[in-house]
């Protein structure tokens, strides 16, 4: 029987403790009302409040990527993994805005670790192959925590209150943390004697595959001076910044006509279409590569976005099937932005801290958008220049992705 490598072990333990952040992202969509009204603020202050976490986190993960080429896995883990139990915990004491919001900035420690840094930390570290299929593994994990966690969440906060959910998360970061960091976490193969995991029977050697990604000459420094970063940093804003839709696929629904809880549904079938997009790119990625799975989803995003934008009054079945196909792309950002600078920058030695560059200059920008399509609805009354705009951006993505890796293809 074929032994397991340990590299495996290392990342499934490392997912188990990204499930945690994952829940920790998802569950304001469960505790926006119940906050407002324990706090005595509005909803709209609740929403900013969740919102300064994953901003902040694009600034700490540059810090965070620095810090893990220099110190050791293990114990930087267990200092972000005590940040985060610590957040969640404040969280649940908060008694007004103030401590929700350090609560956030306490957050951001953990998501910069967890859902940008950590994933590329282990995928550098402990993968010459199935890189892209690992990373599609991590935010496939971190979306399933919300899966899992959001409906425990309103169990709790409808029995115990939102503290008690908090209190709950906050004992499983824990649990995993301690498991996956102080029992399964190693610095790297070499630690115990083994060679990073290799498919040997893939017919590339490492060598070959470092020359087709045409990126281990790169560092940190030089990056900000190479074509190949400012086109990933369009790359990650073009597809990222039609994810800023997500929070306004209800009051989409409506605008087609639908009611408030049909408009729900179409959200929800949205949403569906997102895992099954993230699940699948996990794969597709591996198997057909990032340049055609981008050209795949991208080109679904481009035609559902036609579809609703031109098509009058559609049926009721035509919508859901549309909104599927929709959520299919809009979902698709992060694990094609995270494997796309795999791809690019993934044999150099710096690549943590030029992809956590990357996060940072092209997230900022990318997380205007749910604030702009807020302005252009309460502008126009509708959503229709939102759609053009998210086809656009979806082909600006395409064109992207064939020139980052137009090279490869040609050395391939």
């Amino acid at each position: 029987m074929k032994r397991i490598h340990y590299a495996w072990i290392v990342a499934f333990f490392s997912c188990l403790m990204t499930v945690g952040i994952g829940a920790q992202l998802t569950v304001p969509s469960v505790f926006l009302l119940p906050v407002a009204e324990s706090l005595g603020v509005s909803v709209t202050t609740v929403s900013f409040m969740y919102s300064i976490g994953p901003f902040a986190a694009m600034f700490v993960t540059p810090l965070c990527a620095g810090l893990f080429q220099k110190y050791s896995v293990r114990k930087l883990l267990c200092i972000f993994l005590l940040i985060q139990a610590c957040g969640l915990l404040l969280y649940s004491l908060s008694e007004n805005i103030y401590m929700m919001i350090g609560a956030g900035f306490m957050e951001s420690f953990g998501v910069a670790c967890f859902i940008y840094v950590l994933p590329t930390v282990i995928v550098k570290r402990w993968f010459r192959d199935k890189g892209e299929f690992v990373l599609g593994i991590f935010i496939t994990a971190s979306m399933l925590g919300g899966v899992l966690f959001t409906p425990m969440a309103g169990a709790i906060t409808y029995s115990a209150g939102w503290r008690a959910a908090y209190r709950c998360l906050a004992v499983y970061v824990l649990a995993a943390g301690a498991v996956g960091t102080v029992l399964i976490m190693k610095e790297g193969p070499e630690s115990i004697g083994l060679q990073p995991y290799e498919n040997t029977g893939c017919g590339w050697t490492a060598a070959e595959k470092k020359h087709a990604a045409g990126g281990c000459d790169l560092t940190v420094k030089s990056a900000w001076r190479a074509k190949k970063f400012y086109l990933a940093v369009l790359y990650l804003i073009a597809i990222q910044y039609c994810v800023g839709m997500q929070n306004h696929l209800g009051n989409y629904g409506k605008t087609l006509g639908l009611s408030a809880a049909l408009g729900a549904v179409f959200a929800s079938v949205c949403h569906f279409g997102g895992l099954v997009s993230r699940v699948g790119l996990s794969f597709l990625n591996e198997k057909i590569g990032v340049r055609n799975s981008t050209f795949l989803c991208t080109g679904i995003g481009i035609a559902a976005s036609l579809c609703l934008r031109f098509i009058e009054h559609p049926p009721l079945e035509m919508i859901y099937m549309l909104g599927f196909l929709f959520g299919i792309a809009l979902k698709c950002g992060l694990i094609e932005t995270t494997a796309m600078c795999y791809e690019v920058f993934g044999d150099s030695e710096d690549y943590e801290r030029i992809n956590a560059n990357v996060v940072l200059l092209g997230g900022i920008i990318a997380g205007t958008a749910g604030t702009v399509f807020g302005f252009i609805y309460d502008s126009t009354g509708s959503y229709q220049s939102v759609i053009m705009m998210l086809a656009m951006l979806y082909a600006l993505a395409m064109v992207l992705a064939n020139i980052l890796l137009e090279d490869k293809k040609r050395k391939h």
